[in-house]
């Protein structure tokens, strides 16, 4: 097996934000109740309720398919606006190993020890977090993933954020299976006062999600407005037992029209990496902009 993994208010809303419209077979709201809740939206009127309708998750799968082509079936990604509350997921029922996109849950693992120690991290701990998301250190990785309990540690952490899909693979921690809903959940417990990091450890992660190094910026990055800040980790992973094809991943926060962005991509049987990493460019822009349309 090769692991290749890197570049890699308080105002209450005054009416309830609506998601209308049913899924088609491929492209769907999030199912089931949130674990975490966005923060609190502003308030709204009645005619500038945003909507995504049946027609327009339709439309936004039919582009999504015909772009992918023969990678669609191997293809998912979900979205959320925190702005609106609107999700969209394509291909909800896509697994794929997570590559090194689980660094960033091992980093929430830590920082939940470390709160229940009632202290903040150690230095030899950040000097593991640091390149482990900045350079994704597969070194510092494993490091990390022993400190915090292995499988079993893991596994609890998985619950504690309201994972569904998430299950140990058998070949070392980056083959453990995931789906691109329950990325969306990991994003959300570094993006809501309601999940279990202090705002203190969301901006942590997301400071060093937003300072990774050059071949690790790319994916649904390429989503975000120019001059915005993003957050991104993306993972990269060949297997022999995959015929040598790819699995190409990508999670992160970005902000384009003034809206709020959580975005996770996963994929596998690329022939080829660099195509991988297009696909999820280009169905990140796609869904954004298709997102952005809704409230017109």
């Amino acid at each position: 097996m090769i692991f290749l993994l890197r570049r890699g208010l308080p105002v209450l809303a005054a009416l309830l934000v609506l998601v209308l419209g049913t899924a088609c077979s491929n492209g769907t709201p999030e199912a089931g109740p949130q674990q975490y809740s966005s923060t609190p939206l502003p308030t709204v009127t009645a005619s500038a309720s945003p909507t995504f309708s049946s027609s327009a998750r339709d439309r936004l799968t039919r582009r999504l398919s015909d772009d992918l082509g023969a990678n669609a079936a191997r293809f998912s990604l979900s979205i959320r606006d925190r702005t609106t509350g609107i999700s969209y997921t394509y291909h909800p029922s896509v697994r794929v190993a997570t590559a090194s996109i689980i660094k960033v849950e091992f980093l929430i693992g830590l920082l939940l020890k470390a709160q229940k120690e009632g202290r903040g991290l150690t230095a030899a701990e950040k000097s593991l977090a640091q390149p482990m998301i900045h350079v994704s250190s597969n070194e510092a990785a494993t490091s990390i993933f022993t400190e915090i309990g292995g499988y079993p540690g893991f596994n609890a952490v998985s619950r504690r954020l309201g994972l569904r899909n998430t299950t140990p693979g058998t070949g070392g921690w980056g083959t453990t299976i995931t789906s691109a809903q329950d990325q969306i959940r990991v994003l959300g417990a570094l993006t809501s006062s309601h999940g279990p990091l202090t705002a203190a450890g969301r901006r942590y992660v997301l400071g060093l999600m937003a300072d990774v190094a050059s071949d690790e910026n790319w994916g649904v990055s390429a989503a975000s407005a120019p001059g915005e800040t993003f957050a991104v980790k993306v993972g990269l992973l060949s297997r022999t037992v995959d015929d040598g094809t790819w699995i190409v991943n990508c999670i992160g926060r970005v902000v384009n029209g003034g809206h709020t962005f959580l975005i996770a991509a996963i994929s596998d049987r690329n022939v080829e990496m660099r195509g991988g990493e297009q696909r999820i460019e280009d169905a990140s822009r796609l869904a954004v902009s298709a997102m952005l349309k809704a409230e017109r």
